[in-house]
């Protein structure tokens, strides 16, 4: 009777997707097309500073999605775009920790909702701000939102909404580096 009640409950758990399944992002990869825009521009190296809040209990570095925590795949969600970044910039070859110009960046809002609607949605929002030679150069709160396809049935809806992360992260960094005022701040 015991065997019986054990194997229905594994049964449970495997049909119904809980326990161990632990929800997290994909990894970052770059827009080739605006990296490739970059490298055309003549552009100064930069250095990426911490992007913060760093502290794992910060709102803008815990996910939920219908209550179940998406992890990030890197240390928080504060260092996913910091590795985002650095990333691009070592792509478009213009990461340099020496360099003069420093980009300061405060992560403000970050949020992937799967309501039981069949249409979910992300936000992020931003304060990227340049320094060249410790003066400000450029100073902006840059958002960003996408929508996908969502459902009800929770296996789909959790899918789409870790895999709209990257997503999310590269239409932020991708208005960021449409901004004129950005790109003049990175001139040479």
């Amino acid at each position: 009777m015991k065997s019986y009640a054990i194997m229905g409950l594994l049964i449970m758990l495997t049909v119904t997707g809980c326990a161990t399944d632990i929800l997290k992002t994909p990894k970052y990869t770059s827009d080739y097309a605006i990296i490739d825009t970059l490298k055309l521009q003549n552009l100064s190296k930069i250095d990426i500073g911490a992007v913060t809040p760093k502290r794992i209990h910060e709102k803008v570095n815990n996910i939920t999605l219908r209550g179940n925590p998406l992890v990030s795949s890197s240390k928080s969600y504060a260092q996913y775009l910091e590795d985002a970044l650095k990333k691009d910039m070592a792509d478009a070859n213009l990461l340099d920790s020496k360099s003069v110009i420093k980009l300061s960046t405060l992560l403000l809002k970050n949020e992937i909702v799967i309501s039981d609607s069949n249409i979910g949605y992300g936000s992020i929002e931003a304060r990227f701000t340049t320094f060249r030679n410790g003066y400000i150069e450029y100073d902006k709160i840059v958002a960003a939102e996408t929508q996908f396809e969502s459902s009800s049935i929770s296996e789909t809806a959790f899918s789409n909404g870790r895999n709209e992360y990257p997503v999310l992260v590269r239409t932020i960094l991708n208005k960021l580096y449409s901004d004129q005022e950005f790109i003049d701040a990175l001139h040479k």
